[in-house]
């Protein structure tokens, strides 16, 4: 008889962050991860998440052996301290793989009447927007922005 142990599944340490502010969730032990809840996680299906969450929220990883025979799980608590500050993320690569693809800004949900305005190096206007909904992925009427800094 062929007796396969059960994967041990580690889902990291818990965490405390502010609100808006992300982290990445640090899973092991498994060849096939699946977390859960997924609505506040980017790349549930990886072994490192980022985590959103806008209140404290206990996530759940379960794995696989490579057998996929055997699974196990363990969780994390992701603790948010209520925050009204504005995290601008300062990354954007639109190059569709899922991360860093739209311009982010935590906690821009608080702010209804938000106004965006991007500039170029000239201080020419070249993008703006209201409300801002985390939207912006590197493109205005289907035109890519050059790769540059921005204002």
């Amino acid at each position: 008889m062929n007796v396969i142990p059960t994967p041990d599944i580690d889902a990291g340490p818990d965490f405390t962050i502010y609100e808006g502010e992300n982290v990445t969730l640090q899973g092991s032990g498994a060849n096939f991860y699946v977390w859960n809840p997924q609505n506040t996680l980017t790349y549930p299906y990886t072994a490192n998440p980022d985590a959103e969450p806008i209140t404290t929220t206990t996530y759940t990883v379960s794995g696989a052996d490579p057998s996929k025979k055997c699974y196990n799980s363990d969780t994390v608590r992701v603790t948010v301290i209520k925050s009204d500050e504005i995290e601008v993320y300062n990354t954007i690569t639109p190059n569709g793989d899922g991360n860093n693809d739209v311009w982010y800004i935590g906690n821009i949900y608080k702010y209804p009447n938000s106004v965006l305005e991007l500039y170029n190096r000239y201080g020419k206007l070249v993008y703006r927007t209201s409300p801002y909904v985390n939207d912006f992925g590197g493109t205005v009427s289907g035109q890519e922005f050059p790769a540059a800094t921005y204002l």
